[in-house]
C-alpha cells in the first residue's frame, strides 16, 4: 500500500508542481525535482547497505538471551 500511495503522491507533485511556477521556471523546478528525488532515493539506499553491514554486529549486542519458554513451564509444573 505504501509503495502505490507513495508512487501515485510521488507522481501527482512532478506533474503539477511544475505547473505552479512561471512557464520560464518550469522546467528548470522540474530538473530540480527529479535530481532531489533521486539524490533523496541514492542516500537512503546508502543508508541502508550501512545499516546491513552493521546488522550482524548490532543484532549480537542488542538481542536478549534465547530462554526457551517450555523450560519455564516445566519448573512452574515442578
Amino acid at each position: 500500500m505504501l509503495g502505490v500511495t507513495n508512487g501515485y503522491l510521488t507522481s501527482v507533485l512532478m506533474i503539477l508542481a511544475p505547473m505552479e511556477v512561471s512557464v520560464s521556471e518550469a522546467e528548470l523546478s522540474a530538473i530540480a525535482m527529479v535530481v532531489f528525488l533521486g539524490i533523496g532515493i541514492l542516500i537512503l539506499c546508502v543508508l541502508k547497505k550501512i545499516r546491513l553491514l552493521f546488522l550482524p554486529f548490532l543484532k549480537h549486542r542488542f538481542n536478549p538471551p534465547n530462554i526457551p519458554i517450555c523450560t519455564q513451564k516445566a519448573e512452574l509444573q515442578a
